[in-house]
Formats: structure tokens, C-alpha cells, sequence
């Protein structure tokens, strides 16, 4: 190039722009080059751009048979990312009662929100449509990893599918025994199906919790500021009510088992903090048969407790506060201390819990502990779930060692996702003394493969009684074998005394007594409907819950005459896998291979249980 045939003032205008981007490329290095001597995660800018969705439900109609639908979902971001600072997300669909490739088609991707725009990212997510009356249906999705971001409430989405295929006009009644299958309130067994009631209505009443493992949910309006009374009441012997009270945005905020022991009954209160719709969730504690029993439900207003105003504030509340609901929990990263903690209530408020936010990755193991303790500080620690949730055992420690009053637990993450932390004082010091609580939190992960190991479980199945052509043939199946996985060695105090206790004989066996179905014409070939249910029986009451299923074990079906291969399918997370109208020359054989479990079925229909037995953890594990 001819440096001559350049007119000065374009030379000048090149030169600038050379320099320029030179600092640009410079100055995104110095910004970016992590420091060679540190690990730990740079705090957050108090003005970090919060990620979240627009709202935490939303609904879609199922299309016909053999089309699609498109799901359009808004991603918000509370202000635009600076220069330099594009912020991204990550999301993914979650199963819930639908499936991925069945009902909706799975997602997952990166969001990108350009620097200087507020504009709303979309998540697009195909709908599939069916011909089967299998009613509504939801799954989840959720936002994680946050780049130059956070993540704030709504996170989570549930998206409920319509089901629009009509299903047969049946009423629920009793079988000839006075079994009992439905109450007036269902279908109430989600968030989404919730029972409208209000405060200060009549007690809803004759509600049941059958079949074993239903659970029931309710929703009423509540006005900011005014205080509720949620209860069950007049139980039928043998239930034992377990109540969970939730806020608008489903994040749980208490829950009672039993309000007067030895009345089984539940109750719980609380002040709203917002307008809105909030859930109630009656679970039964009870493991015998609940066939014939009830129990009401009702919502009262109250009015408020008074605060009692405090002229001073004693003490200087630690870097956290607020933080003491699941909404406001501290975020905080993996080696990352939490230094100078107390239990100084914030202004406005009489006790102080603090919860904090961790984000976690599948198979990793988190250990968080207390440390530095003052005095007069003795700590409590309590995990929850992604969506605020006991875990199912719940999880908590108060004293890491007989002696010490310091906590430490452990989990082996089974999710991406968030673990909430809550810590909080085992005995409340009086409000002049809580400046002289002090304690430091932490927590680490380390990366954690599961080693499995053979040990072997039953397989529990109940004997069907009833006549007709269903039922399960009369078959007891034999031990097999079931892969357990070691965890690796944590140093805390785990009590294996609940499992080691001897197990408990099986309830009565509940009779699933058919529908009458009309006797088909003769012919070479039959039509079989089998459902097969796989639970890990964690409580050891031989009945399957909800959260015991065991997800994706593959179930075959094969024409027991020719051999043929005549149904596949996998266990949902329910531990639920269904087979309808099957079409064979005689008898079907049910094979589940990973319990090296086999079946023939001559009836029309079959309900198979397959339980998996509970075992102590072997004994090197601390």
C-alpha cells in the first residue's frame, strides 16, 4: 500500500482505531486472567443483572394426535449487562407426571442476554399430542449456571398439559366392601389441581388419603400482612395427618405433623407477606390401610401478633441479613467462608435463622460445617431440595461430635441445581445476648463416583384376593439381586440405628377390586393391561410413596406362546411404567431384568409391586 496516497486525516483516524482496540484486547485481558494463587469465587457485584422467569406456572392444551404444539416461555432480566458483561443462562426440562419424548419433546440450551438490552429471551418446547385419556400432565423447567448473572425467584417453571380427550363418565363409588376410592375433592394430588377454598369457610369434610401414598392440596387467597390457621381435624383412626403450608411462588414456608400429640391432627399459622393464592399439602403418616378413613380441612383468619417493638438495636446484624427465608437465603460459593455469622435479629423481627444458597452439581459430594464458634453459639444445620423441601430422609445435624456443638453434614448431589442451608441457633439466646453469637460456614465439594456393589433385596408383591380375570395370578417372587452404591467416606456421624431395627411385617394387603369389563368375544388373541410399580421401600411400611419410585428400569412384555417381544418400556419417577390394550395369542410374560424378575399374566390385567428392601450401608462407612 502506497503510505502517500493516504490523506492525513484517514491515516490519523487508522492509527486511533489500532490503539483503541489494542486497549480493548488489553484491557478484556486484565479482566479475565484469574489470579495464579487463588480458587476462591469472586463475590458478586451488589448489581449483578438477576435472571428469572415470568411466572412460575403455566398451562398448555394438549394438540390432537400425531401434532405438535410450540410452548413459548419468557426468561426476564432485571437490567441490561454492562459493556464487556453479556449475561447467559442455562435451562433443561425436568420430567414430572409427563415425559420427555412422550408428551413434550426434552429442551436444553443457553439463553444470551445482549449488553445493553432488557429485552425477554425465549424458551421454545414442543407439545406432543396423543388420543389417550391420561389427564393432565406437568414437568419443569429450570434455570441454572448463570454467567455475569443470578438466578432469582421464579427459577423454576411448571408447565401443566392439558389433557382435552374426554375420558368415560364414571362416578367414584364404594366396591362391595364400603372401600372407599375417591372424596368429593378430587383430582387434587398437585399444585396444579389444588382444591379452591377460602378463609373462614366451612371445613371442607369426608376427605380421604386413599390409595395408599395419595396426598391432597388445597389453595386459598391470602391478603398481605393478615395471619391464617391452616388444620386438619376429625381423623378417622389410622391417619396421622402431615401438613405443609406454601407461598404463592410454591416455596414452603412450615409445616406440622402433630399439633397436640396424642391427637394426630395437624395445625399451622402464619402471617402472609404478599397477596395471593397459597397451597396447603395433607400427606398421611399412618403405613396401615387407609380404605374407609377421613379426615377435614379448613383455613381461619386471625389477627396478627402484635411485635413487640424494641426502642434499640443490641447489636450489628452479620453481612447476610436479611436472610432468614428460603426467598432471601445468602448466596454462597464452594470454598467460600462465611465469616463472622451471628443470630442478631434483623430490625423488625424477635429470632433469627439463617439460610443460605448453594448451587450444586450431580455427583459431587458437599460437606458443610460451622466452625469458630463464640461461647455461647451452638449450631443447627438442615439441607433442603432445589425447590425448599425436607429431603426424604431429611437431613440435619446439631452437633458434629458428642461434645462439640459445631455442625457438619454431607450430601451426594442427585441434581443440578440449588441446595438451601439452613443454620440456626439450638437454643435461642435471649435478644440481649445474640451480638456474642459468632460462627464461620463453609462448605466444599468434592467430585464423588459411586462404586456399585451386589447385595441382595426382595421383591414384594402383593397376593391379588380379588375374583374375576385380574389380579396378579397369586405369585410371591423370589430374592434378587440389587446394585447398592457406596458413597464415598464422610466425616459425619451418620445413625444407621433406624435401619438396623428388625422389619416391621407387611400391612394388610389393599384388594384393588377391576372395574366390571365386558367378556370379549372368542378368539386366538387377548388384550392385557399391565402396570408395573418399582419402590425403593426407604420407611419400610411395604407401601409404595411418591418419592420412592425407582426411575428407569426397563419393563418387557412378551407372548408367553410364541416368545415374542410384544411391549417395552421404562419406569417413570414415580417408579411407574403402564402398558395398555397389549394384544397376544394367550398369556403375557413380565420380565424385568435388572431384578432378574419373570411373570406370566392370564388375566386381563395385572397390577405388579415390585419392592426393593431397605439395607444397612456396609460398616466401613462412618
Amino acid at each position: 500500500m502506497n503510505m502517500d496516497s493516504v490523506p492525513k486525516r484517514s491515516l490519523q483516524l487508522l492509527i486511533g482505531l489500532v490503539l483503541a482496540l489494542a486497549t480493548a484486547v488489553t484491557f478484556s485481558t486484565s479482566i479475565w486472567q484469574p489470579a495464579a494463587h487463588s480458587v476462591q469465587a469472586a463475590p458478586m457485584h451488589q448489581d449483578t443483572p438477576l435472571i428469572s422467569f415470568v411466572q412460575s406456572t403455566t398451562s398448555v392444551i394438549e394438540p390432537d394426535n400425531g401434532e405438535t404444539t410450540d410452548l413459548v416461555i419468557n426468561v426476564k432480566i432485571n437490567q441490561a449487562p454492562v459493556e464487556g458483561q453479556q449475561a447467559t443462562v442455562m435451562f433443561t426440562t425436568v420430567n414430572g407426571g409427563a415425559t420427555a419424548g412422550i408428551d413434550y419433546e426434552a429442551a436444553s440450551g443457553t439463553l444470551t442476554f445482549p449488553v445493553g438490552s432488557i429485552e425477554n429471551q425465549k424458551i421454545t418446547i414442543k407439545i406432543i399430542g396423543n388420543n389417550a385419556d391420561d389427564g393432565d400432565r406437568n414437568f419443569v423447567v429450570s434455570l441454572t449456571n448463570p454467567v455475569n448473572a443470578a438466578t432469582t425467584s421464579p427459577a423454576n417453571i411448571t408447565v401443566t398439559i392439558v389433557d382435552d380427550d374426554e375420558a368415560p363418565t364414571s362416578t367414584p363409588t364404594a366396591n362391595p366392601t364400603s372401600d372407599i376410592y375417591l372424596d368429593n375433592y378430587e383430582p387434587n394430588n398437585s399444585f396444579d389441581t389444588a382444591y379452591t377454598t377460602s378463609a373462614d369457610a366451612a371445613n371442607l369434610t369426608g376427605i380421604t388419603l386413599w390409595p395408599a401414598g395419595d396426598q391432597d392440596y388445597f389453595q386459598f387467597y391470602g391478603q398481605q400482612g393478615l395471619a391464617y390457621e391452616v388444620f386438619t381435624t376429625n381423623l378417622t383412626a389410622g391417619l396421622d395427618t402431615l401438613l405443609k403450608v406454601y407461598d404463592p411462588n410454591g416455596n414452603k414456608i412450615g409445616e406440622n405433623d402433630n399439633f397436640d400429640p396424642p391427637n394426630l391432627s395437624s395445625q399451622f399459622s402464619f402471617t402472609a407477606n404478599t397477596d395471593g393464592f397459597y397451597f396447603a399439602r395433607v400427606l398421611n403418616q399412618d403405613p396401615t390401610n387407609p380404605t374407609n378413613r377421613t379426615y377435614s380441612f379448613g383455613v381461619t383468619r386471625m389477627n396478627p401478633p402484635t411485635a413487640t417493638p424494641t426502642a434499640t438495636q443490641v447489636g450489628q446484624p452479620d453481612s447476610c441479613e436479611n436472610n432468614n427465608s428460603l426467598d432471601l437465603a445468602c448466596l454462597i460459593g464452594t470454598d467460600e467462608i462465611k465469616q463472622s455469622m451471628n443470630f442478631v435479629p434483623p430490625v423488625g423481627t424477635s429470632t433469627d435463622n439463617d439460610f443460605y444458597r448453594l448451587a450444586v452439581k450431580v455427583g459431587v459430594l458437599y460437606t458443610c460445617e460451622t466452625t469458630d464458634l463464640s461461647a455461647i453459639t451452638d449450631t443447627n444445620m438442615i439441607f433442603y431440595d432445589n425447590y425448599g423441601n425436607d429431603f426424604n430422609p431429611p437431613l440435619g445435624n446439631d452437633d458434629r461430635e458428642p461434645g462439640v456443638k459445631s455442625s457438619l453434614l454431607s450430601w451426594l448431589a442427585t441434581y443440578n441445581g440449588n441446595l438451601y442451608i439452613l443454620v440456626g441457633p439450638v437454643n435461642p439466646p435471649p435478644y440481649a445476648d445474640t451480638p456474642t453469637t459468632r460462627y464461620n460456614l463453609v462448605c466444599r465439594g468434592v467430585a464423588a463416583t459411586p462404586t456399585p456393589i451386589p447385595t441382595a433385596t426382595t421383591a414384594f408383591v402383593p397376593t391379588s384376593t380379588g375374583g374375576g380375570t385380574g389380579g396378579t395370578g397369586g405369585f410371591v417372587p423370589t430374592s434378587t439381586p440389587f446394585v447398592f452404591p457406596t458413597f464415598p467416606p464422610t466425616p459425619t456421624p451418620i445413625d444407621l440405628s433406624s435401619l438396623a431395627t428388625p422389619t416391621p411385617a407387611p400391612p394388610p394387603i389393599v384388594d384393588f377390586v377391576p372395574l366390571p369389563t365386558s367378556t370379549p368375544p372368542a378368539s386366538t388373541q387377548q388384550t392385557t393391561s399391565v402396570q408395573v410399580t418399582i419402590y425403593y421401600d426407604s420407611n419400610l411400611n411395604f407401601t409404595p410413596e411418591l418419592n420412592e419410585g425407582v426411575m428407569d428400569v426397563a419393563v418387557e412384555l412378551y407372548d408367553n406362546a410364541t416368545g415374542e417381544l410384544i411391549a417395552f418400556g421404562y419406569t417413570n419417577e414415580a417408579g411407574v411404567v403402564r402398558f395398555d390394550s397389549i394384544s397376544s395369542s394367550g398369556a403375557v410374560r413380565v420380565e424385568v431384568a435388572y431384578l432378574s424378575y419373570s411373570q406370566v399374566v392370564t388375566g386381563a390385567s395385572a397390577n405388579i409391586l415390585l419392592r426393593i428392601e431397605p439395607r444397612p450401608l456396609p460398616g466401613d462407612i462412618p
